[in-house]
């Protein structure tokens, strides 16, 4: 991992750790294609944003509050139809903008019921987005992450969005790059 990378690293892990501390109802965690751009590929360099995930804790099956948001500067909110599209996955909000010191946009992606880092990761349409970073530092992933490294071979695992599914299937075979089926 280059240097750029691993301080980068940092400030997200960072980022999930003062957000975590301000909202003590959820965990945070990093995960998608941010992880999967550096798993797979290396690096950073190609990835458009970093998805961060704030899940209830245990205990909490809906946090009724909005979450507190920390070093960030929400840029946009997301239209209704789209977060209707992720309710069955229970997911309610999504926002995105910028968190400090961090060139690419930083989405959070809030669930409304508990998850474990490893039911997270399962919730993941694809099998090399399926591994998650927490705020400790802890990395969770899934068995289908771990044959998609051993095969290269793309699954995938959950149908969100099915109008979206095979143009982003072919946008992440494009950026896995070769040998990759």
């Amino acid at each position: 991992m280059q240097t750029e990378d691993k301080e980068t690293l940092n400030k997200l892990t960072n980022f999930l750790s003062n957000l975590e501390e301000a909202n003590t109802q959820y965990n945070l965690y990093l995960g998608g294609g941010c992880l999967r751009d550096l798993c797979f590929k290396g690096s950073f360099e190609d990835t458009k944003d970093f998805d961060t995930f704030a899940v209830p804790k245990k205990g909490y099956f809906f946090v009724n509050s909005a979450l507190k948001l920390v070093n960030y500067c929400e840029h946009k909110t997301i239209d209704t139809v789209y977060l209707q599209d992720m309710s069955e996955r229970n997911v309610s909000a999504l926002i995105q903008g910028y968190a400090d010191d961090i060139l690419n946009p930083v989405d959070i992606i809030v669930y409304d019921k508990h998850l474990t880092p490893e039911e997270l990761a399962e919730d993941f349409d694809f099998n090399v987005n399926q591994c998650v970073l927490g705020s400790d530092g802890v990395w969770s992933y899934t068995e289908a992450f771990k044959e998609a490294i051993g095969k290269l071979k793309l699954v995938q695992t959950k149908e969100y969005c099915p109008e979206r599914m095979k143009e982003r299937y072919q946008r992440m075979l494009t950026r896995l790059g070769k040998g990759w089926s």
